[in-house]
């Protein structure tokens, strides 16, 4: 009788004997106690599995592919190939099943719900962003990969999650379940175009190719004492004669009504000559 044809509960029970005697190519790394109100003593375990599959599925698919039949898995499995220095955007997608399979043991279990920790193994540039709340099975979420690699080489990335699972009634949760998905950044061959000229507010220290697109950054603010018309980017430098926006009071300013005009050229005008008390 092969282990599939066990009853529930003996592969419960099989699974729970081998957590307690570890082999040297365990996954279960330690086992907590976790008390919960109506319930026996149930057990924390930290499980480590990172996960493999040979589907490419895309944000695209979640409306239009079943994955009734698709395992936990995070998708695509092909590398995703990025460029050094270039803008990319990429797309991954999390696909959590009503089971998930231990892969040593290859014991199935029932999904409560998978939440996502943290994450690991971006190169320098990239951010990842996913949903901070748990979610459910028979469920997908998109996980948008996005930046400008800083660096080259083969990168693994890895989420790291806690999946509630149901055995029974009972509630158990694995801990350091790792999902990972391989990012190749190559090196650039072609050039990086971008504004070379540090003095510009969107200088790319990257850029080897200067496509024109600087542009000049400074005050845009026509009611301050320092106004560009040249400058496209605020840089928040702007000084008013009232002090504010980190200026200095402006003694020009002699009515005191903020501006710098003729009504105060003719006071000016009007005391000259006279001795100051």
């Amino acid at each position: 009788m092969s282990r599939r044809d066990l009853p529930l509960w003996s592969l419960c029970c099989v699974a729970l004997i081998s957590l307690g005697l570890p082999s040297s190519s365990a996954r279960w790394q330690n086992v907590e106690e976790l008390h919960v109100e109506g319930s026996l003593p149930l057990m924390s375990f930290l499980l480590t599995n990172t996960i493999t599959n040979t589907l490419s599925l895309t944000c695209s698919d979640i409306e239009s592919t079943d994955f009734s039949n698709i395992p936990t898995a995070l998708f695509p499995s092909d590398t995703t190939v990025m460029e050094y220095g270039i803008p990319s955007e990429s797309e991954l997608i999390l696909h959590i099943n009503s089971v998930i399979t231990e892969p040593i043991s290859e014991t199935n279990y029932v999904v409560s719900n998978v939440q996502i920790q943290n994450h690991t193994g971006l190169p320098q540039g990239l951010q990842v962003s996913y949903p901070e709340d748990a979610l459910a099975p028979e469920t997908q979420t998109c996980i948008p990969l996005i930046g400008v690699p800083e660096e080259t080489g083969l990168f693994s990335l890895e989420l790291s999650c806690s999946v509630v699972i149901s055995i029974f009634g009972n509630l158990f949760t694995l801990n350091n379940y790792i999902f990972s998905h391989w990012i190749r950044i190559v090196p650039n061959i072609s050039g990086i175009p971008g504004c070379l000229y540090s003095f510009a507010g969107n200088y790319n220290p990257l850029a080897t190719i200067d496509d024109g697109s600087c542009v000049e950054q400074g005050c845009t603010n026509p009611q301050a004492l320092n106004y560009s018309s040249a400058s496209v980017l605020d840089d928040g430098t702007c000084v008013f004669c009232d002090g504010s926006g980190g200026g200095n009071f402006c003694p020009s300013d002699v009515n005191g009504d903020g501006f710098v005009g003729t009504p105060d050229l003719l006071q000016i005008l009007g005391s000259f000559g006279s001795a100051c008390e």
